[in-house]
């Protein structure tokens, strides 16, 4: 891709002549908008079930579910509070709202890991306005603690992409507006592709949100408040 469309692909998303975005995601490892899946390590010695204490494939799939909570209070929070990096926000759940409630009450199970979580990332893919109680109630349980979107993609149950759909602009500024106690929203990925994107590793031929191919760049209608999802 040329540098000056790289330019104003940035410009775009995040100059003041653009939609003045302020934060982003930056991924470590394979996401679903990955093509293929892959790890921190890949082996083709890999044991599924592998415990591995020594860190040397990290496969520690068993150990990050049931002691995440305790990683964050121990290690991650620590650490990030005795660095130079002590504004950084952790965000827990980043799932869907029927999760919210009992995912929180793993994680948040004592007053340490309490205090090193600032907020509750939100997906939007089993959304309804039948499930918004979920967020009052989070919200009374939690209320020190913003709640923020974080994951949204049109496409994901239709498997297409539909340039110029203001349809699916409509259904992003409904996520965003309605939900309440939500203070906030971030762009899922800003990515560069070809015309025809390829279907990522779990959710077929979703939308991103800008195509380019290696000449032109084809930013695709997003917010109906003169912003871009």
């Amino acid at each position: 891709m040329p540098s000056l469309l790289q330019d104003h692909l940035m410009r775009s998303y995040f100059s003041e002549e653009g939609l003045e975005y302020n934060m982003g995601r930056v991924p470590m490892a394979g996401t679903d908008f990955s093509i293929r899946a892959y790890s921190y390590m890949d082996s083709e010695d890999e044991v599924v079930d592998c415990v591995d204490s020594t860190l040397q494939s990290f496969q520690l799939a068993q150990e990050d579910f049931e002691f995440k909570g305790i990683w964050v209070r121990d290690h991650l929070g620590p650490a990030i509070n005795q660095s130079a990096h002590k504004n950084i926000k952790i965000i827990t759940v980043d799932d869907q709202r029927a999760l919210i409630p009992r995912v929180l009450q793993k994680i948040m199970f004592d007053q340490q890991t309490f205090d090193m979580i600032d907020g509750i990332g939100l997906h939007w893919y089993l959304d309804s306005e039948n499930n918004t109680h979920l967020l009052d109630k989070t919200h009374k349980l939690y209320p020190t603690k913003f709640m923020i979107g974080t994951e949204a993609c049109a496409g994901d149950f239709e498997n297409n992409v539909r340039l110029g759909n203001w349809t699916r602009a409509e259904l992003y500024a409904k996520d965003i507006i309605q939900p309440p106690f939500c203070t906030g929203d971030h762009e899922t990925t800003v990515r560069a592709c070809t015309r025809t994107p390829p279907p990522s590793v779990n959710r077929g031929y979703v939308e991103p949100k800008s195509l380019q191919d290696l000449k032109t760049a084809t930013e695709i209608p997003r917010r109906l408040d003169g912003r871009t999802r």
